[in-house]
């Protein structure tokens, strides 16, 4: 309320394993905040045996999914399929997907054919000490 925000610019992310391991506290906090207004992200997601069970309890609408998918594919180890996969059961639920660790370009054509909604990492720009970004479109 003191930032001026409206309830829908506000997002709540969780991890996935804190909603396995807590469903009914989850579901209680997802409840509260459809009522409000806001929405709840689940983070990490992809790393529990049947990740896509959360979800039938918890409707989360953003998943950022768990990092170490594009770790692996980045260092040549796995193949892209496993996230592929994991990104089209996601967008056939109609969720806003985010893949964080993107730190080069090739694993972005990949996510780009995979429809990812966003992405995170050091490819697109590394952390700085404030928010120097200059957001004026005018040339």
């Amino acid at each position: 309320k003191a930032a001026g925000l409206s309830a829908d610019a506000i997002a709540f992310q969780v991890q996935e394993r804190d909603i396995t391991n807590h469903l009914n506290a989850a579901k209680a906090l997802n409840n509260g905040l459809d009522k409000l207004g806001s929405m709840l992200s689940i983070s990490n997601f992809g790393c529990s045996l049947n990740p896509f069970n959360a979800l039938k309890h918890v409707n989360a609408k953003v998943i950022k999914v768990d990092g170490s998918f594009t770790q692996d594919i980045q260092s040549k180890s796995e193949s892209p399929e496993g996230l592929t996969q994991l990104l089209g059961g996601l967008h056939e639920q109609e969720k806003i997907t985010i893949v964080p660790f993107v730190e080069n370009a090739s694993v972005l054509s990949t996510l780009w054919q995979a429809g990812v909604h966003y992405i995170q990492g050091h490819y697109l720009q590394e952390p700085t000490e404030s928010m120097s970004y200059d957001f004026n479109m005018e040339g």
